[in-house]
């Protein structure tokens, strides 16, 4: 954060989400169907993976904008990273199992564990261990 302090400081545009927030506004058109949906009933309890229309639009957008072919059911709208790390954590990790998070990281990750499914988190810092985790 103190770099990006810096950079902002130089007066560089920079896009700062060290904590999670854009830099900008809400554009217009998305504060419009965003009411217009509230109007219409649109604020309550959902389905746990998102509303149907919005994962069928990110599906299309996917296969338009990157190839990628996934169904609508095969994808799931947080409202946040935490929220999905933790949904990870609960449906891949078994009882008892260690989780290595390399750091630096967030710093509700390391507390985002199912604690009832996990024991011990381990914090493993890049840059002292010369370690680089891959993901397959």
């Amino acid at each position: 954060m103190q770099r990006v302090t810096h950079l902002k400081a130089e007066e560089r545009k920079i896009f700062d989400v060290c904590f999670g927030e854009a830099e900008f506004s809400t554009p217009d058109h998305i504060i419009d169907v965003t009411i217009t949906a509230m109007r219409a009933g649109g604020a309550r309890y959902t389905n746990s993976a998102g509303i149907l229309p919005l994962r069928q639009a990110m599906s299309g957008q996917l296969r338009a904008d990157n190839g990628v072919d996934h169904e609508a059911s095969q994808i799931v709208v947080t409202n946040g990273a935490n929220q999905i790390i933790f949904e990870c954590f609960v449906v891949t990790l078994e009882t008892g199992e260690d989780v290595i998070v390399p750091a630096p990281y967030w710093i509700s990750y390391r507390q985002n564990r199912p604690h009832a499914l996990v024991q011990e988190v381990v914090d493993i810092a890049q840059s002292t261990l010369d370690f680089e985790p891959t993901f397959t």
